[in-house]
């Protein structure tokens, strides 16, 4: 017997209809990638809180230099809307700074910063790649079980040319903001 599946393949239009329909559920959490629509997992406490640790430092050590998105959306390209942790964007537009009126798109990031606790083998595997095509300029992996961050610069197609992976006593710094720096312990906690 010969089993015949179908796949669709959805467009940023099609999967914002679907969410507005609420088809995948009122509190779904979910990615489109390459047209694909991913469930993604809960969040633990140990990941909730590295991303308000990260919300907390970023926002002193930035100080108006950046606008923080967390958990929102970053629209890749027609195909890929992904939900990273903590995205640094730079400042929009005098009339809409924080983005009210678009979903900000790889051009206006500073860095993306994924907090991996179950989902690192995804975040290498899936969304690196798709980061990297797509241009951020920097992507941050904290890698809460080995209690790293991976630092990824220089994306080349779908790699990234410069990796770094800092630990413990060792500081954060981000290349386009001068005298930046959060320590790598302030992220991952005690």
């Amino acid at each position: 017997m010969n089993v015949t599946t179908t796949r669709w393949r959805f467009d940023i239009e099609s999967y914002h209809l679907l969410h507005d329909q609420d088809v995948f559920g009122r509190d779904a959490r979910t990615e489109l990638i390459d047209g694909q629509v991913f469930v993604m997992s809960p969040i633990g406490n140990r990941h909730a809180g590295c991303v308000r640790a990260l919300t907390a430092v970023l926002t002193e050590a930035l100080d108006g230099r950046g606008v923080l998105s967390v958990q929102d959306s970053l629209l890749l390209d027609n195909l890929t809307e992904l939900q990273p942790d903590v995205v640094i964007l730079r400042p929009g537009p005098e009339d809409d700074r924080f983005y009210r009126t678009s979903t900000p798109t790889p051009g206006d990031c500073i860095a993306v910063i994924e907090v991996a606790e179950t989902s690192l083998r995804h975040d290498r595997l899936a969304k690196r790649p798709r980061y990297a095509r797509a241009g951020v300029r920097e992507l941050w992996i904290v890698n809460l079980a080995k209690e790293r961050v991976e630092v990824h610069r220089s994306p080349e197609g779908t790699v990234y040319s410069d990796i770094a992976s800092l630990g413990r006593g060792e500081v954060l710094t981000l290349g386009p903001i001068e005298g930046f720096g959060i320590s790598v312990d302030d992220v991952l906690g005690p």
